[in-house]
């Protein structure tokens, strides 16, 4: 089932996008930092709820036009360049912690 991002330990099974299930092998803590928050209300990218995410974050978008264009399944943006589609928008800037999961 799901877990948090921040229970997740060396040796746990993930599954991945692109490569099926996979056993993680690192988990590292960065230290906090502002970090811009985006705002990405529930639908706006196929999400079930509203979300808050950092404004670098990268987002895979799975669109027939994306299919066309550039002849593949999904691309991965940064969110920010998403801004004002669908109300996507920036909040206040936030002191945030990452967890980097290898």
């Amino acid at each position: 089932g799901f877990i948090q991002a921040r229970d997740v330990k060396p040796g746990d099974m993930v599954y991945t996008f692109d490569g099926g299930c996979q056993e993680v092998e690192v988990v590292r803590h960065a230290v906090p930092r502002v970090t811009t928050l985006m705002h990405v209300p529930a639908g706006a990218l196929g999400n079930d709820c509203d979300l808050e995410l950092p404004a670098d974050q990268m987002v895979a978008l799975e669109l027939d036009a994306v299919e066309r264009l550039f002849g593949l399944p999904l691309v991965l943006v940064k969110l920010i360049s998403l801004a004002g589609h669908k109300g996507i928008k920036a909040l206040s800037p936030e002191r945030l912690g990452r967890i980097n999961i290898e």
